[in-house]
């Protein structure tokens, strides 16, 4: 449909459930599990493009394997 085929890879539930834990204690969940952006909780920062450019290697030092979107 838009010229390239996403390649995706579901996850171990082990794996699901260590990165469903780690959002749960940094940000407020809703109980139809979305993240509550309006509560005062979450603190809110400015990032620039190079910190964005850096998300992939911070996923790498933490064990994940960046070259395929991760569906959880």
């Amino acid at each position: 449909m838009f010229g390239e085929t996403e390649v995706f890879e579901i996850l171990e539930s082990n794996k699901s459930n260590l990165i469903a834990e780690d959002l749960s204690r940094n940000f407020p969940i809703t109980l139809w599990t979305r993240i509550e952006y309006k509560n005062d909780s979450i603190n809110r920062v400015e990032i620039s493009d190079q910190e964005i450019i850096s998300v992939p290697s911070l996923l790498i030092s933490k064990g994940f394997d960046t070259s395929t979107p991760y569906i959880f």
